[in-house]
């Protein structure tokens, strides 16, 4: 029994660990694939080019001397510039809509994980304590194993976030650059 009591501590807090992790990957995760969804499409490309030639040739030009043509450059390169402008906003709407919404159904899969972990250890204690000790939330505590003096699930899975949201400061604060007054 305590060396199944153990494994599954052992398991739920790996299982915790790796949940917890996941959460700080999700962002990146997320802009990459919005990265890959939404890259420059050959219009734009197009746009860009179109836009630093009429630059280059509108460069050479003396606006003294060819001011009418460099007027006439100078409104192709703002229509084109218009263009681009609406193709970005185009996009940058689809990609945070995309974005929005890939990073909704990650955190989603992450509650369903943790879902399941409480559901698969509902009835098994995480650890075993005196019940004395846990008086008088020791009904809090056992849920939803209902075994007097036990750590449940939900308990054990708080305690562990706990930890690991401990350790991450005191590494962030180990690794972080010293404050330097001057």
């Amino acid at each position: 029994m305590k060396i199944k009591m153990a494994a599954s501590m052992f398991v739920v807090f790996l299982a915790v660990f790796v949940l917890h992790l996941s959460r700080y990957f999700i962002p990146s995760i997320v802009k990459q694939v919005t990265k890959i969804l939404f890259q420059d499409s050959q219009v734009e490309g197009s746009l860009k080019i179109k836009i630093k030639k009429l630059g280059d040739e509108q460069s050479e030009l003396n606006v003294k001397e060819e001011f009418p043509k460099f007027a006439r450059i100078d409104r192709k390169i703002n229509k084109l510039k218009d263009e681009l402008k609406k193709i970005r906003q185009s996009k940058t709407a689809k990609s945070f809509t995309v974005s929005w919404g890939l990073t909704l159904a990650l955190n989603s899969v992450q509650t369903c994980c943790f879902i399941f972990l409480i559901w698969r250890y509902r009835h098994e204690p995480m650890l075993i304590l005196n019940e004395e000790w846990l008086w008088p939330l020791s009904w809090f505590i056992a849920f939803p194993s209902a075994v007097p003096g036990a750590v449940g699930i939900t308990c054990w899975i708080l305690l562990c976030n706990n930890i690991l949201k401990r350790g991450q400061v005191m590494i962030t604060a180990a690794w972080a650059p010293e404050n330097q007054e001057t």
